[in-house]
């Protein structure tokens, strides 16, 4: 009994673990997508401004 609980608490780690790694990776992406975004963003009403000025 205890040993077959070991295993499954393992299995729930191994599980909760390949989950964060998962989420840590998507999350890094999405964080580098938004800053791209932003530095795209701020590059583009630049643009627009200069034209306005020009």
């Amino acid at each position: 009994m205890l040993n077959r609980l070991s295993q499954l608490s393992m299995a729930v780690i191994a599980d909760l673990a390949t989950a964060l790694l998962l989420f840590g990776v998507v999350a890094l992406f999405l964080w580098e997508q938004t800053n791209e975004m932003e530095f795209d963003a701020e590059s583009v009403s630049n643009f627009v401004i200069g034209i306005h000025r020009g």
